[in-house]
């Protein structure tokens, strides 16, 4: 029997932790599975509409090409098959579409129109065998009335369709009423704890044993960080910072990135992969909502915590480790419930 090659659609991303998570796990997933995935890298392409977001995609590449971070970051990619043919330019995309059984196209924010210079190859607009969604987000909840003609064109010849939020599926709901629209957990808790050890590195620059994470893609107020800061000094904890750059742990890999996760005392965080890691391995963890001007990136993280029965591990002012604790056994059955509901969703997919 020869086996279906599949091509993933996916942000490609040397600068994201997370990105690069999901990006191993759906490939994981699918070699479980018996096929031949394959990472199609998409360079972000020059686009007139989108000519500021562009400029500032460049400065931030070329600051960030001499960073250590993105060399430990893109280390990760060992893991992955990447197909040799980048997508660089808008019309690439068709020249690879006979070398592919089916396209996937997620997890990640594949869907956010403000990440994507070209609608074509993130909708898969113009492939015409097996098409799906693994996991998909939107990254935003509002998206403008061009971009939702897109989506009602392009969606309704997807094979399956499949999303990371309850947001993400009323949205493709009040374009198309008629599209099923499965909502699956990120591929990242498709993998069992065992199988992420497997990949898991501890940093050789850690030597506390007892450390509190945090990981924040936003910013947070100067209370807040002085409480967390406070409640470190009181219970005797090293703070292994993740993105701040003075820190010597902001360069750290994919696989170090989930022993830290594994290990800590406690987790501050307002990341969406931060969660599903302290979730996957039953770590103490606190959210803060992250505010940016105009943007509502929380749905995500909702979606994730009302799964799994967790909306107390929502910061509410007060720090109580204790209240933190994960209820183990009902948490374990819900992650093998929803790992079951993706791996079901592929195998009738496909």
């Amino acid at each position: 029997m020869i086996m279906k090659k599949i091509g993933i659609i996916t942000l490609s991303d040397n600068n994201n932790i997370g990105n690069r998570l999901q990006n191993y796990a759906t490939t994981y997933i699918f070699k479980k599975m018996g096929y031949k995935p394959y990472t199609i890298w998409i360079y972000n392409t020059f686009n007139a509409q989108n000519i500021k977001q562009y400029i500032k995609y460049l400065r931030k590449k070329i600051k960030d090409i001499f960073i250590k971070r993105r060399r430990k970051i893109k280390s990760f990619n060992k893991y992955l098959n990447i197909y040799s043919q980048k997508i660089i330019k808008n019309n690439d995309i068709y020249k690879i579409y006979d070398d592919f059984d089916c396209l996937v196209v997620g997890s990640d924010q594949v869907w956010n129109y403000k990440l994507m210079n070209n609608y074509n190859i993130f909708l898969l607009k113009d492939y015409t065998k097996e098409k799906i969604s693994i996991s998909a987000s939107f990254g935003e909840i509002m998206v403008p009335d061009y971009y939702k003609k897109e989506l009602y064109n392009s969606l309704s010849k997807f094979k399956a369709i499949s999303v990371r939020e309850e947001e993400g599926k009323k949205l493709i709901n009040s374009i198309k009423k008629d599209l099923d629209v499965t909502i699956l957990v990120d591929p990242t808790m498709a993998l069992t704890k065992e199988e992420w050890d497997k990949v898991s590195e501890k940093p050789k620059i850690l030597k506390s044993k007892k450390y509190i994470l945090t990981y924040f893609l936003g910013n947070l107020t100067e209370l807040q960080t002085n409480e967390i800061n406070n409640y470190a000094k009181e219970n005797d904890c090293e703070i292994v910072d993740l993105m701040n750059k003075n820190s010597k742990y902001y360069n750290i890999s994919p696989s170090e990135f989930i022993y830290l996760e594994k290990n800590a005392y406690l987790i501050f965080t307002d990341s969406f992969h931060s969660c599903v890691f302290a979730i996957l391995y039953n770590t103490p963890f606190i959210v803060y909502y992250r505010n940016q001007k105009n943007v509502n990136m929380n749905s995500r993280i909702d979606t994730l915590l009302q799964k799994f029965n967790l909306k107390k591990n929502v910061y509410t002012g007060e720090i109580n480790r204790d209240k933190l604790i994960l209820y183990k056994e009902e948490v374990k059955k819900k992650i093998t419930e929803e790992r079951e509901k993706l791996y079901n969703f592929l195998k009738k997919s496909l």
